[in-house]
């Protein structure tokens, strides 16, 4: 990674939030880069890696128009943990690869990597501050379910497969708390944009 390069890595659970920190550092100006848009890319129809996982799980993972159904296969993925791990063997390691290049190509001092997976895929090595959002279990199953035609169960599976919120602060350099309103969430963004100017 470029020397000149500050990495910022942002990473949380399923429904913390960790979107809404990013869009906030987005509108104060900071270069983004989102592994879930990332991810979307690298299985484009027609792509290499999406006929890969179309072998693997057949084609009821795919919408009509040939795009992956994300929301079905990660209905098959978060019940079942080997096929959870063998997606992550194949995506993962093109997802990291993409993301370097991405921000080695950016024009800017300071990268955010908007990555769910930053401390299970090792990227939080890349990353000079990492930050942690977190907020209540029933407070992101809240925020699931009013985006997500996702029932309780398969949401409590989805936070169950993902590691603690514990886990994540122990490798946090800042821990941004969202249990609150998007006011109070600005306000610790800030505080973070001051620490680091």
């Amino acid at each position: 990674m470029p020397d000149e390069k500050y990495i910022i890595g942002i990473t949380g659970g399923i429904g913390s939030g960790k979107s809404t920190v990013a869009n906030l550092f987005r509108e104060r100006g900071f270069h983004i880069i989102d592994a879930d848009d990332v991810a979307r890319d690298v299985v484009k129809p027609g792509s290499e890696l999406l006929i890969k996982i179309t072998t693997h799980f057949g084609k009821d993972i795919l919408n009509r128009d040939g795009s992956l159904n994300r929301a079905k296969l990660a209905s098959i993925v978060f019940q079942n943990q080997k096929e959870r791990e063998y997606l992550e063997q194949i995506l993962h390691p093109k997802i990291i690869s993409q993301i370097i290049i991405q921000i080695e190509k950016a024009d800017v001092k300071t990268v955010i990597i908007v990555v769910p997976l930053l401390i299970e895929s090792g990227m939080d090595k890349l990353c000079d501050l990492v930050i942690v959002v977190i907020a209540d279990v029933e407070t992101r199953i809240t925020r699931i379910e009013k985006r997500n035609t996702v029932d309780r169960d398969e949401i409590l599976s989805r936070i169950n497969a993902q590691i603690s919120d514990t886990e994540r602060s122990e490798n946090a350099d800042i821990i941004i708390d969202n249990n609150s309103d998007v006011n109070e969430l600005a306000r610790q963004v800030d505080k973070v944009i001051t620490k680091i100017s």
